[in-house]
């Protein structure tokens, strides 16, 4: 039997000299990669940065945690389509003949009407979404909108953005 750790040491060394890890005898084990990990894991503050860490990395990328799931592009495209005829119906209200008419009532009309422009803008350099909203996951980017309307019975072209939350709502600062 094994007493003694020398005795342990010898049993595991090779004819050739070199311990069971592969170093030279009498020279220091390597650091196990692992086993710092497993280490630096049971102080609870690196425990605990590690877990906020994930969890904003996953707020960062657009994660929606009311709703469990990543909203998808065309979803995205869909609200912003919806959040811009709503905000033209109340501005036809409001201004009567100075407001710009959309010839379409529904999303489904706007998107067969075949707009020049409809895509999603992530990056600060597409015009899209800066690092702190991201970051505190009030906007997770733009829907950048160009189409025809009317204006006093002649077409106009109309160019607007929505800024699209994590978990899918149209977002106005200014509400």
């Amino acid at each position: 039997m094994l007493s003694s750790k020398e005795e342990i040491t010898d049993a595991l060394t090779f004819s050739d000299g070199r311990n069971w890890n592969g170093t030279p005898k009498g020279a220091p084990a390597p650091i196990n990669k692992f086993n710092f990990i497993m280490d630096t894991l049971k102080k609870p503050i690196y425990f605990i940065l590690l877990l906020a860490f994930i969890f904003e990395l996953f707020i960062y990328t657009g994660f929606c945690f009311k709703q469990f799931r990543y909203i998808s592009d065309d979803e995205k495209i869909r609200i912003a389509i919806d959040y811009v005829l709503k905000e033209n119906r109340k501005n036809i209200l409001q201004y009567k003949d100075r407001a710009v008419i959309f010839p379409f009532n529904t999303v489904d009309e706007f998107i067969a009407s075949k707009p020049t422009i409809m895509g999603i803008a992530y990056s600060l350099d597409q015009g899209g979404t800066d690092c702190l909203n991201r970051l505190f996951g009030y906007l997770s980017s733009y829907v950048v909108l160009e189409f025809i309307g009317g204006y006093k019975n002649r077409p106009e072209k109309v160019l607007t953005s929505v800024a699209i939350t994590n978990c899918g709502d149209a977002w106005d600062p200014m509400d």
